[in-house]
């Protein structure tokens, strides 16, 4: 499930981030722009939640982002954070498409109840469980093998891919090399034969150079002497490498490794 908190007030809009980050909803952060750029965020192939934080004076464009989201077919969850100028405010929101409104302030828990409630009643628009959210804006398309980046497509081999889906499916347990050969391989004593014994290690800086994350350690995680860790909730979109550097594309310049297999 991807969360997308939109809003005008920077430090309102923080607060709210970090509340809902405390309770692993991580959302991306964006700023209130046209109508035509709300729109680009979003896609049905990807489950989202919009959330809407209504600046101090309440305004009609808010409610026609809402009306638009639902005139152009998309079937994310919307809820809205609205300061109730009056009791038409609810009303008109509702019947635009939003599917919850919560009036401001809100404790963070009221909040995060509202939200997975909503997510509750999306759920049975959403994708056999074939995307995975990595954290804010990142996917892994388990069915084609892929991470997404902000829209950015980026390919794994299939050693990656096995690694990468392997620890994830530990759920924050650890996962010894061997292990990790033994999943990619199939066959350990072939792999210890034929393989190199840092190839593990290089499939993970692989896939860790290709999330683009600039805290190496955010996503996966070395723990000496036994193996990796999946570190799921403890990282946002502020380790990200912004989209148009070379760690993030399809164009990745990795240090050549010609004696590990894809």
């Amino acid at each position: 499930m991807r969360y997308i908190l939109i809003g005008e007030n920077p430090i309102e809009d923080q607060r709210i981030y970090e509340a809902l980050a405390m309770r692993q909803i991580v959302c991306d952060v964006i700023p209130c722009g046209t109508i035509q750029d709300i729109n680009r965020h979003l896609s049905n192939a990807i489950p989202t939640i919009l959330i809407i934080n209504e600046p101090t004076s309440p305004q009609k464009f808010y409610r026609s982002i809402v009306k638009s989201i639902r005139d152009t077919g998309h079937l994310c969850g919307i809820v809205v954070l609205g300061r109730q100028a009056s009791f038409r405010d609810p009303i008109d929101y509702l019947d635009a498409g939003a599917d919850s409104y919560v009036p401001l302030p809100v404790e963070p828990e009221v909040l995060d109840r509202v939200i997975k409630t909503v997510v509750r009643r999306t759920s049975a628009h959403e994708r056999p469980c074939d995307v995975i959210t990595l954290c804010g804006g990142v996917f892994f398309d388990q069915t084609k093998g892929r991470i997404q980046i902000q829209d950015t497509d980026i390919l794994l081999t299939a050693s990656e891919f096995k690694v990468l889906k392997t620890l994830i499916e530990a759920n924050g347990k650890i996962v010894s090399t061997n292990s990790l050969k033994e999943g990619v391989y199939q066959d350990l004593m072939r792999a210890e034969k034929h393989q190199p014994s840092n190839c593990i290690q290089v499939f993970v800086n692989r896939i860790r150079d290709k999330l683009g994350l600039l805290d190496k350690s955010a996503v996966i995680e070395t723990v000496r002497s036994e193996g990796y860790r999946w570190v799921q909730g403890h990282y946002n979109t502020d380790r990200l490498i912004p989209v148009g550097t070379t760690c993030i594309n399809q164009n990745i310049n990795l240090p050549p490794v010609a004696h590990v297999p894809q």
